[in-house]
């Protein structure tokens, strides 16, 4: 995948999802994928400073279950990494220009609904989750 591909399949997971770059005033131009205002995708933008802790300009920050994160840094090495700046036990920084397409896209799905997992009945509904 090229980074267009992996913005638009964060972006049509659902229809509530939206697009922002939260940190560009502190000079972060990334792009930051929220359902119901909570980040479940951070789209690294090549030349941004996230990008130069890593041999990659590649990087999507998603969110795992701790278990399935380790697990995905152990099958993965050096693809699948603990995300800089960020929880590690929960996010993983994947170089998605290294795995197919279909595992970006279930990385993708599944830090989507660990998210809405965590919302309220209410915001679901509203959202038609």
């Amino acid at each position: 995948m090229n980074i267009e591909q992996v913005r638009e399949s964060c972006l049509t997971i659902h229809a509530g999802v939206e697009e922002c770059s939260p940190f560009e005033g502190l000079g972060y131009p990334d792009i930051a994928f929220k359902i119901a205002g909570k980040i479940f995708a951070y789209l690294c933008v090549p030349g941004s400073p996230s990008c130069s802790r890593s041999d990659s300009v590649n990087l999507l920050v998603v969110k795992s279950d701790p278990d399935e994160a380790m697990e995905l840094r152990e099958k993965y090495p050096g693809i699948i990494e603990p995300a800089w700046h960020w929880n590690k036990k929960y996010w993983n920084q994947v170089h998605y220009d290294r795995l197919s397409d279909a595992m970006i896209c279930d990385l993708i799905s599944r830090s989507f609904n660990l998210v809405v997992s965590k919302l309220s009945r209410k915001t679901k509904m509203a959202l038609d989750l």
